[in-house]
Order: C-alpha cells, then sequence, then structure tokens
C-alpha cells in the first residue's frame, strides 16, 4: 500500500490544533491522520521559511 502523502496545508492544520489547545489525537482526527504522524511533525524543527510563513499568518490573523 502507497503511503499517503501530506500537504504542507495538512501538517499546519494539525499543528494549529495542537497549538490552540488540542490534543495528539485531536489534531490527528481533525485530517485523519495517525498520532503517530502528527507526533512526528511535531519533533521536527521547521524551516525558516515556514517558520516566518507561520509568524506572518499569525501576526494577520491576530490583526484582523
Amino acid at each position: 500500500m502507497a503511503r499517503k502523502q501530506w500537504s504542507d496545508l495538512d501538517r499546519e492544520k494539525a499543528l494549529a490544533v495542537i497549538k490552540t489547545g488540542g490534543s495528539l489525537s485531536d489534531a490527528a482526527r481533525a485530517i485523519g491522520a495517525a498520532v503517530s504522524t502528527v507526533k512526528g511533525w511535531l519533533s521536527k524543527t521547521p524551516s525558516k521559511e515556514v517558520q516566518e510563513a507561520r509568524e506572518d499568518a499569525h501576526k494577520k490573523f491576530v490583526r484582523d
């Protein structure tokens, strides 16, 4: 069976669930992933580009 390729949007949605107080299970359920998959994403340090994009999105969200 082929492995599912998760999009950047899927990852960001799951991480946003956790950042807003959700559990690993909540995040995994939100995108249909295994808890271990989401846990793996949490253990990785995002690239500088991703960190900057997250900060920009957060600033825009808070401002609007």
